[in-house]
């Protein structure tokens, strides 16, 4: 009877305790490995203030490697064996330093009747393009939420997430892991 409550009492400090998840698990130990991986593209980088980020962007408008869109957003063209590709991007700031670059891509020729130019495809392309571009290779994983898949790949304190946002658009998302609290991960 007592080794049945002993047996009991366990369960239930067990069941108290916090289980980190895999994700989480695999940031703590990428950040422990002291690996820093700080470049994104473009000559931009996690940590640029944002006067020199905005010197930069600038730099490259005269250059015509990018140009001003809608608010501070800056776009990029790509040619690609598909057609041109428009790349629109603004970083995340904490503490006036890049955090984080969200990237949104979408085909120019993009339309309901041309399947070969969805997000579904482009999300294929864009992972093939940041493994040779990064080094990396990528882990597809399921949202939860929406069973769409995704590409993740995080080596060091650099995050690279690879998603669909809707049938025309595909996202790149950048994050500098050391810049997040740990404690907000599930």
């Amino acid at each position: 009877m007592r080794s049945l409550i002993a047996v009991f009492v366990v369960l239930i400090l067990f069941s108290g305790c916090e289980k980190k998840s895999e994700y989480k698990l695999r940031v703590e130990q990428e950040l422990s490995s002291g690996e820093i991986n700080d470049s994104l593209f473009l000559g931009f980088y996690f940590d640029m203030e944002k006067p020199v980020f905005f010197e930069h962007a600038w730099n490259l408008n005269k250059q015509t490697e990018i140009v001003n869109g809608e608010g501070a957003q800056m776009i990029r063209y790509l040619e690609t064996p598909k057609g041109r590709l428009k790349q629109i991007f603004y970083p995340d700031f904490k503490d006036d330093k890049i955090s984080a670059m969200p990237v949104e891509y979408q085909y120019m020729g993009w339309a309901p009747w041309n399947q070969h130019l969805f997000a579904d495809s482009l999300i294929i392309t864009l992972k093939k393009e940041m493994e040779g571009e990064y080094g990396t290779d990528f882990e597809e994983k399921l949202n939860p939420e929406t069973g769409e898949p995704y590409f993740l790949s995080i080596e060091g304190n650099r995050e690279i997430k690879i998603y669909k946002k809707d049938d025309s658009k595909a996202v790149v998302l950048f994050t500098d892991l050391s810049q997040i609290d740990l404690n907000k991960i599930d």
